[in-house]
């Protein structure tokens, strides 16, 4: 996901002085007015959770990440 861009510019910008002739970005999901990358799937406002966003405790069944303090 990307908000204001900054990593995907630096990352770019690296990218660029390391002898890049072409760079281009991508993102999962951008918010509408956000940083655009050349490549996303998504626009929206809305709170996305991705299935990496839990984790897996000892006995194996989801557990919601806020409930872990991740």
């Amino acid at each position: 996901m990307t908000n204001s861009g900054d990593t995907l510019a630096k990352g770019k910008a690296l990218a660029r002085r390391s002898g890049a002739r072409e760079v281009q970005s991508v993102a999962l999901v951008v918010r509408p007015g956000g940083s655009r990358p050349e490549w996303f799937a998504i626009e929206t406002a809305q709170l996305i959770v991705f299935p990496w966003d839990y984790q897996l405790d000892a006995s194996g069944p989801l557990v919601d990440p806020g409930s872990v303090g991740v």
